[in-house]
């Protein structure tokens, strides 16, 4: 009964770790290729469905994109969160 208790709790620990991971690929080409251009070492591999949304977020609104902004910036921050 331990046993299957201890994998249960394994098993969840597993799945919600692996639900928070989400592929680059979830980002179109163009926000890729954007990305690429404002920051160009960025590491898109294991983005969270968080970073993915906000960063589809920035670049749906053209008024986030403008210089004054700091689009750059806002993506490394984004980048950054854990």
């Amino acid at each position: 009964m331990k046993r299957l208790i201890a994998t249960a709790a394994i098993l969840a620990t597993l799945g919600t770790s692996a639900f928070a991971m989400v592929s680059n690929y979830q980002l179109s080409a163009g926000v890729r290729y954007q990305i690429a251009t404002m920051v160009p070492n960025a590491d898109l591999e294991g983005l969270t469905t968080r970073q993915v949304a906000a960063i589809n977020g920035l670049f749906s609104n053209g008024d986030n994109l403008r210089a004054g902004n700091d689009p750059a910036g806002q993506l490394k921050v984004i980048l950054a969160w854990d």
